[in-house]
């Protein structure tokens, strides 16, 4: 079967440099400075993203411009991610307290009860969880590309995610393999994980590059 994402591809692309090692090692250093690490992080990736989609090699970070460009990019998600998750857990909070006023007021005997239902919502919580994983790379493409606005229209990123199932779940195995590369470093010693872990974060943006040629210009 002929998947239409190449993930071998990506792995080539990630190592394709000369001076391969250099970006990630800049990368892993700025990771040592704190609050600013994942910034630059976020931002470098948005120009690798770019990069990938025009066939060019993987950038150099640029620690000041991606700071910015990572900032914007990092509310972005968290704001995509929050609009998913916050009514769900809302809607999961207010029986679980319902239910803990209704355990003290009722009958010994029946309390356990209560608190049982409640704690059994509670554990519900994690649900939203669910399609947040899901729906993450989708999320990372559009906020990549700029697209703050339509990452917001949660109907149209499942869309997109059911018409390209299957270069979807690609992708996805794609970003599996380069966390086990990244969690090899962790293995290895732990500042190996600083190193290996921004390998990990090129590969995905050229998964998502070839994700982004397949689906075009859907909102």
């Amino acid at each position: 079967m002929n998947l239409q994402i190449d993930i071998p591809a990506a792995f080539r692309w990630a190592s394709s440099r000369e001076d391969w090692w250099r970006p990630y090692l800049i990368l892993g250093a700025c990771t040592f400075i704190p609050l600013v690490g994942p910034f630059v992080h976020f931002g470098w990736q948005r120009r690798a993203f770019d990069a990938a989609r025009a066939g060019d090699p993987v950038p150099d970070p640029e620690p000041l411009t991606d700071l910015g460009a990572g900032f914007k990019l990092l509310v972005g998600l968290a704001i995509s991610q929050m609009i998913l998750i916050v009514p769900f857990f809302l809607l999961l909070t207010l029986p679980v307290v319902a239910l803990l006023i209704a355990a003290q007021q009722a009958d010994p005997d029946v309390q356990p009860f209560y608190v049982l239902a409640a704690g059994l919502l509670n554990l519900m919580m994690f649900l939203p969880l669910i399609p947040v994983i899901v729906i993450q790379q989708e999320l990372m493409r559009r906020e990549l590309k700029g697209q703050f606005i339509a990452a917001l229209r949660l109907g149209a990123v499942f869309s997109t995610i059911r018409r390209h199932a299957v270069e979807y779940v690609t992708i996805m195995l794609g970003a599996w393999l380069g966390q086990l590369v990244a969690g090899f470093g962790w293995f290895l010693c732990f500042v190996g994980m600083f190193f290996t872990l921004p390998f990990s974060f090129a590969v995905n943006c050229h998964l998502l590059a070839q994700f982004d040629k397949r689906v075009g210009e859907e909102a």
